[in-house]
């Protein structure tokens, strides 16, 4: 991976973390109009984070995995915020597929410990980084 490509993925995933931030702000705060558009900019800005992961199975999967998260947790908000009645149904079908994608990347990493510094380091929130 170049370090544009790297620079590109912290952005993205900048981006991602910002906007499941205000969304969860703005639904805490009973905002539900701002809320919805900040959950389609996260689920946006989250797929967009596949464009610059690197092409490997585990770290797919991992990216993935906060995708669903993602998901997971717009499902539960929509349904909290009587927008959709099966919304915690379909955040638990995310939660499973998350799940799943977790225990696909230890499988498909070369080694358990690489997974699980790539988990620790991109299955996370929050992801701002600082430019020197």
């Amino acid at each position: 991976m170049t370090e544009d490509q790297k620079a590109k993925l912290a952005l993205f995933e900048m981006i991602s973390s910002v906007c499941w931030f205000l969304m969860d702000a703005s639904w805490m705060f009973a905002l539900y109009i701002v809320s919805q558009i900040m959950a389609a900019l996260t689920i946006a800005s989250s797929l967009l984070i596949f464009r610059y992961t690197e092409r490997n199975w585990s770290d797919m999967l991992i990216t993935a995995a906060t995708l669903f998260w993602a998901a997971m947790n717009v499902c539960w908000m929509l349904n909290d915020s009587k927008v959709i009645a099966w919304g915690v149904i379909a955040g638990g079908y995310f939660f499973g597929a998350g799940t799943l994608c977790l225990l696909g990347a230890f499988c498909a990493g070369s080694s358990s410990r690489q997974v699980l510094d790539h988990v620790v380091t991109r299955f996370r929130r929050l992801r701002i980084t600082r430019r020197d």
